[in-house]
């Protein structure tokens, strides 16, 4: 190919995403399409979520698709995390890599080493197996869970829900200088969200060659490199939305709007029949969770109000987002003690389990992550 034809190669393929969007209505890139800001629709969408993943832990029959929120957490994750950056960018012209991860760690892990020093304990008063237990202790406290579970797998049982907090973890330490190497090349433009999103299509071309040659579901599951399309789906919506004003599109803004209602039933549905040992699951796995993730995201910040707006907005699911990260860190290990105690499992799991966790969740909110979040850099 000549090096003429390589640019008018390069100029058509910018040039799509504009040519799609003028299909909804006047081309506009005067201002960023959404300040960063509080959303409870947000959190009230975290919120359900969340409450579906307490089911499958409680009884994996009962609702085996909530694994399919997982993806849903990781586009919503990829979308918040590379808005904080952004709005650092459009402040300062630069990107804070220490007050980035300062935030995070503040955000983060004295709730994960409040739950981790609660589960030492118990274990040291009541465990027969504690070296085991101590190391799991110490491969959930330095977030090596994604990876320990499919190559090592022994001595994981009360903590190995927090892999996907070590796919998070590990997306927290590369992205950002991953983003500010896109910023400096081409800054926020059609092309860096291009980029994002070829990158997140590589990694779901990865995760289809594992499938296919016999990877273990353990390793399409937990791993963070299968998991990545799902952020940069996310982190890809987020330079959209400040490079366009979605408000600026009727249409669109109207499709989005509708669509909420659609996906959300959908979403419920899916979560009676698909189970994670489906490999055929795994080809499709951006279908069911970074698609519609990244699209309920964009039709919850689209300014047309609408009943899926209430229902995520309700003060229930909205309380139950706020403390999700307490209720999904200290879920699990609260689920697997208590079914030690009797018979039928789940049940003992509904009447104390959920009780429990909840109860433990909002103390870990409060009297934990809020004081840490007080002393975190603006």
């Amino acid at each position: 190919m000549t090096e003429r034809a390589q640019q008018w190669a390069t100029v058509s393929i910018a040039a799509i995403p504009a040519q799609i969007a003028g299909f909804f209505g006047p081309w506009s890139t005067s201002r960023a399409a959404y300040p960063l800001g509080y959303l409870p629709s947000l959190d009230g969408a975290r919120g359900l979520m969340t409450l579906g993943v307490l089911t499958a832990h409680t009884r994996m029959a009962l609702f085996p698709g909530a694994i399919i929120y997982m993806d849903i957490f990781f586009a919503m994750s990829g979308y918040l995390i590379t808005s904080l950056l952004i709005a650092d960018y459009q402040k300062r012209g630069t990107i804070s890599l220490k007050k980035f991860y300062v935030r995070r760690f503040l955000r983060l892990y004295p709730a994960l080493a409040t739950m981790v020093a609660a589960f030492v304990i118990v274990c040291w008063l009541f465990s027969s197996e504690l070296q085991l237990r101590l190391i799991e202790a110490a491969v959930t406290f330095f977030y090596l869970m994604d990876y320990w579970r499919p190559f090592v797998g022994t001595g994981v049982y009360y903590t190995g829900h927090t892999w996907s907090l070590a796919v998070e973890e590990q997306f927290y330490l590369l992205w950002p200088i991953t983003f500010i190497v896109l910023l400096r090349l081409w800054g926020l433009s059609w092309r860096t969200a291009s980029i994002i999103f070829a990158i997140a299509g590589a990694f779901w071309l990865w995760r289809i060659w594992l499938t296919y040659n016999g990877a273990s579901v353990a390793r399409l599951y937990d791993c963070f490199d299968t998991r990545a399309d799902s952020l940069l789906a996310g982190c890809g919506l987020a330079v959209v939305l400040k490079i366009i004003d979605i408000a600026s599109y009727p249409r669109l803004s109207k499709i989005l709007a509708q669509s909420l209602l659609p996906l959300a039933v959908a979403g419920f549905a899916v979560g009676f029949f698909i189970r994670n040992d489906m490999r055929w699951y795994y080809y499709f796995t951006p279908l069911f969770g970074a698609i519609p993730g990244i699209i309920v995201v964009a039709g919850l910040l689209q300014p047309n109000r609408t009943f899926m707006h209430r229902v995520f907005e309700h003060p229930v699911p909205v309380f139950c987002g706020r403390i999700c990260y307490g209720l999904y860190i200290w879920h699990f290990p609260i689920f697997s003690w208590v079914v030690t105690w009797a018979s039928p499992r789940y049940i003992i799991t509904f009447l104390v389990g959920w009780p429990l966790t909840f109860a433990v969740a909002t103390a870990s909110y409060f009297l934990v992550e809020r004081r840490f979040m007080r002393v975190r850099p603006v």
